[in-house]
Order: structure tokens, then sequence, then C-alpha cells
């Protein structure tokens, strides 16, 4: 291999990759970045850890000689992002015993870096087959940012540590729990069919992958479904999930299918009092107390090593008195996963979950299970 690059280009490739690289793992390939550079087709950068794989073209470059080789992520990333200059070059060793030496240079430094050679590395998933359809990426990375912060992050539970998808009807919905709360919402989204019948569950490190394709990229990204890997692509970048092999529970048993008690509350003034007033909460459950009267919302919370605090928020509520406790941290990551200037909370006593949709958006629904303070 002999090229030469854009730096920037080829360091902003690098910084793409940099969360799918695996870390900690027992096959030291992994801890590797793939290079194929091809006449015609410029320098490609490639990363998996088995469960998500990346590839993302540098850019316009000069292949001078094509090749492959790969090379410990960590320790390339650190020397390319600190060369001098706006052009480097990149070369393989003339030679069958130097062929897995990569000589960096830019300007007056250079770098001989030792690599493996690029056949020890796993292959990347080949989606030549799987049929794409495309889905409007700014829809889709809002219905991942509104679920996410849900999903559970306890890998002992596996089967709650992603978003289930499930569509029907040219709808999509997205759902996540963790046991302690809920997330779901739903679209009307071109392409929902790709995920008929019982859904797919896409992990949560490869929901944050996807979002970080879907934030680059204006218009829509091309997805598909084959075998048990999730294919997503858009402005270049290729991207394969490993879905997970799980059941997803039964989430609408967790949804209340009616609430006889609902407040109606400015979102921001909610958020602002939940922060204040969670200062003081047990470190352990961020419990804050809720306590309903007509038009009033008292929150109040106690630490029983620091002191005590409170605060009166006005709202729309006409319901009998009730006291209820919450998870404040829980609360807050819902009400900030919308921009609505209004949200209902619904529930029907004080050992029932509650419901927290906005008032704008009927299709977007959280449900946070009560604290007993």
């Amino acid at each position: 291999m002999d090229l030469k690059i854009n730096k920037d280009s080829f360091t902003k490739a690098l910084q793409r990759l940099s969360s799918v690289v695996a870390k900690g793992t027992t096959m030291p390939i992994l801890a590797n970045v793939l290079l194929t550079a091809t006449a015609g087709k410029g320098l490609v950068l490639s990363a998996t850890d088995l469960a998500i794989a990346c590839v993302v073209p540098v850019g316009v470059c000069d292949v001078l000689t094509p090749g492959t080789i790969t090379i410990d992520f960590k320790n390339f990333y650190s020397v390319i992002k600190n060369l001098p200059g706006e052009t480097l070059s990149l070369k393989t060793g003339d030679t069958e015993a130097t062929a897995s030496r990569l000589i960096v240079k830019a300007g007056k430094a250079e770098f001989k870096l030792v690599g493996i050679d690029a056949t020890d590395y796993p292959k990347m998933p080949d989606p030549t087959d799987a049929a794409f359809i495309d889905i409007d990426a700014t829809a889709f990375e809002d219905m991942i940012q509104k679920t996410l912060f849900s999903a559970s992050q306890d890998e002992t539970r596996s089967h709650l540590c992603g978003c289930l998808l499930v569509g029907k009807d040219g709808t999509l919905r997205m759902v996540s729990t963790d046991g302690h709360r809920l997330s779901m919402v739903t679209r009307t989204v071109a392409g929902a069919e790709l995920f008929a019948g019982t859904g797919s569950i896409v992990p949560r490190k490869g929901l944050l992958e996807i979002q970080k394709l879907l934030d680059s990229v204006e218009g829509a990204v091309s997805i598909a479904l084959r075998g048990s890997n999730l294919y997503v692509r858009g402005g270049g970048v290729r991207l394969s999930v490993k879905l997970l092999d799980a059941q997803f529970p039964d989430y609408f048993q967790v949804i209340p299918s009616n609430s006889s008690l609902s407040a109606k509350i400015n979102r921001q003034a909610f958020v602002s009092a939940l922060k204040r007033v969670s200062l003081l909460s047990s470190d352990a459950s961020w419990g804050v107390k809720f306590q309903f009267t007509e038009n009033t919302l008292m929150l109040s919370s106690a630490q029983h090593d620091f002191g005590e605090g409170s605060e009166e928020l006005s709202i729309e509520y006409s319901g009998k008195p009730v006291q209820i406790g919450f998870n404040a941290s829980y609360l807050q990551e819902s009400l900030n996963a919308t921009t609505a200037a209004e949200v209902y909370l619904r529930m029907n006593d004080e050992i029932s979950p509650g419901v927290l949709v906005p008032v704008d958006d009927p299709a977007y629904t959280c449900v946070v299970m009560p604290l007993r303070l």
C-alpha cells in the first residue's frame, strides 16, 4: 500500500470509528482498524467488535499502490491527529518481512508502526443481497432520542438492553424499558413495514452508532434487515448492527389503559423545579415527593444528613388530593426528550405508575413506576 491523503479527512474518519473498535477484547485484532486502499475508490476504514461493524470512506486520496493492513487503533489515531501539516503519506514495507509495517510520514515526522496482516481481520457483514428501503433520517433520529435513554444498561438483562422496533399499517413504533420506566413513540414512517411482525430489538450501543450516522445525514438513509443484522447506509458510511436474540416483554401490560387523575404542567417549569428539589433527594433513588391539590403541585425531597427542600408549581389539576413519589432523574430524562411546551402527568392513585404525555404529541408516552417515600 502506498498513498497520500488529507490529514483532516483522515482524522475525522478515524474519529468516527473510535466508539466501534473493541476495547478490552480477548481477540487483539479487534482493537485494530482495517485500512483498504483501492485504485479509483480511495481509502476505506473498517472496524468491528463482532456485534457492530462500521465502514467509513475517507474521501479523495492519491492511491499509488493498492493494499490492506490493520493497525492498533488507539496508537494509530494518536499518531495521526498529532502529525504536522495538511497531507500525510501511508506506505507498507516493500518486502514480505516488512509487509505488516506501516510507515507514516508528514512533513519531517516519520513513524514506523507494527500492524497485523489484513487476512486475519474478521470479514465485514455483507449486505449485497439485502433489500434496502429509505427512511427519513430526522424522524428516525428523533424516535431514538425519545426512547434510548430508558433502555437498560444492565447486561444481565440483555433482552432490555435495546429498543424494540415494530412496524404496522405504515407506522413505526419504538419501545424501551429498564423495568423501572418505559418509553414508547409511534410515527408514520415510510419503510416501517421492514419491522413487521414481532419486530426487532436493536441493542443500545448499535443505536448510539446509528444515531451518530443519522445526525450527519440530511434527507433519508437506507436500511435493511438480513439474517440477524440491521444494516444502515448514509453519507457513505455503512453500519451493520447485530440484533438481540431475545424476547421483549409485553410492554402494553405496563401502560395503564386509562387514568383517573391528570395534571397539565408547563414542561420547562417542571424540569427546572425537579432539578432544584432533587438536589436534596437520596443519591440512591433520586426520590421526590409529589403532592397534588387543586391547581397546585408541591415537590419536596429530604436527605437525612443534610436537610430538605420543596417548591410549589401552579398547574391545571382538579382531581382528588394525592401524594406519590417518583425518581426525579427518570422524569427529567423523559421531559428533556420532548420539546413540548406542556405535558400531562397522569395516574390513578399513590401506587400506580405515572404516565407522562406531551400535550401536542399523544403518540409519545413515558411510564415511570412510583416510589415509596
